[in-house]
């Protein structure tokens, strides 16, 4: 069986785009393990998906994307592979910085070591050149 392995902001990125789950759509069957922790989400007040650390590491184990019309048919489609699917083609989007004719913000994460003396140097250039800290020690 295939899974989905990412970090929880790009998970967060996934869940929260409208195009993967338009109105009228839910995520059903559901299993996720966060940080080697298995989570079976049935309901989302238990855990929340924005709980979830953007640096942690997320393996969609399984899941359908579950999608009704507006006469109540319903639609299901792999999760995995919908997830497969948005990655390739939000890094193709990246690489162009281009999307179905609007023009896409190209962002990339990092995780950069560095003295701890340089700091506020390192955090002020990132800002300074509009960027956003995610996560500080």
């Amino acid at each position: 069986m295939a899974t989905a392995t990412m970090h929880g902001g790009l998970f967060k990125a996934f869940f929260n785009d409208p195009k993967v789950f338009p109105p009228r759509s839910y995520h059903d069957d559901l299993l996720v393990r966060v940080d080697d922790k298995l989570l079976i989400y049935e309901d989302e007040e238990l855990c929340p998906i924005d709980s979830i650390a953007d640096d942690s590491k997320v393996v969609i184990e399984c899941g359908y994307i579950v999608k009704q019309d507006a006469v109540g048919n319903n639609t299901t489609r792999d999760i995995v592979e919908a997830y497969q699917e948005w990655e390739q083609k939000r890094a193709r989007d990246m690489m162009t910085g281009v999307n179905q004719g609007e023009r896409t913000q190209a962002t990339v994460q990092l995780t950069v070591e560095f003295d701890r003396v340089h700091t506020e140097r390192v955090k002020g250039f990132i800002e300074g050149i509009g960027g956003t800290i995610i996560k500080q020690p």
